[in-house]
């Protein structure tokens, strides 16, 4: 079977060369954890890929620098609920896990796991955070985060959908980069983006509240603003925060 993947050092940086069947042409990325990569059509040769890789080198020195540097300005952490977490990778004190979330302040009194055991942690360099999070690696990561998303957004779905009439046949959580939810009213299918979850409780509820308003108001008209300033008077503020990029 010929190589599908191959890797180079283009200006003191590893970069990969991947051939995909559904690629239409040549492109250079660089991921959001500084890994850079030129993927491209199966038909095309690494020396090509290569040499497109090399004549770009200084704007994958460039960005790979920037991108790095931007992750540890902010530190190892992530945003859930509108509060900001620590994160640990790896096992912990022999525990093997997959990924838990553990609270500080009242430990035991919101604990989400998928492990097959948890030790809380309480020390010194966690108590100016909300809570840590120990993931074995980042897909442990997201998969703690899509739990989470699930226990708070269905709990939130119970209390509001009694306050809009519309049926919903699916509730789906996706990674959407460009907006909070959507609806799809013909069908009954509300989406809901997974960084949605690094939001506040009450910007959760609103987003869920503009689109069960959407089973019944298709649209941004005016008819539909004015149904969801029955239920959330005060929507343009939350739409604001929602803007907003700072938590």
């Amino acid at each position: 079977m010929a190589r599908e993947s191959l890797s180079i050092d283009v200006g003191g940086v590893c970069v990969k060369l991947k051939k995909h069947h559904l690629a239409k042409y040549i492109k250079l990325r660089v991921k959001k954890g500084g890994e850079a990569e030129v993927v491209a059509p199966t038909r095309t040769s690494f020396s090509a890929m290569a040499s497109f890789a090399q004549s770009h080198a200084e704007w994958i020195v460039r960005t790979v620098a920037r991108v790095r540097e931007a992750g540890a300005s902010c530190g190892s952490g992530v945003w859930l609920l509108g509060a900001r977490f620590g994160v640990v990778f790896g096992d912990f004190r022999g525990v093997k896990f997959k990924a838990a979330l553990l609270c500080v302040a009242k430990p035991q009194s919101f604990i989400f796991k998928d492990s097959f055991a948890v030790e809380v942690l309480a020390n010194e360099s966690a108590k100016n955070l909300n809570g840590v999070i120990i993931a074995r690696d980042e897909a442990a990561l997201k998969k703690l985060k899509q739990s989470i998303a699930r226990a708070i957004f269905g709990y939130c779905f119970v209390r509001l959908k009694p306050l809009i009439n519309g049926k919903v046949n699916a509730i789906r959580i996706k990674q959407m980069s460009t907006r909070w939810g959507s609806c799809n009213s013909r069908k009954g299918y509300i989406n809901l983006s997974l960084e949605l979850i690094s939001r506040s409780f009450l910007q959760i509820e609103y987003v869920i509240v503009h689109e069960l308003t959407h089973l019944n108001h298709p649209h941004h008209k005016p008819s539909f603003y004015s149904a969801l300033a029955l239920i959330v008077p005060d929507y343009k503020d939350k739409e604001r925060l929602l803007k907003n990029k700072n938590l």
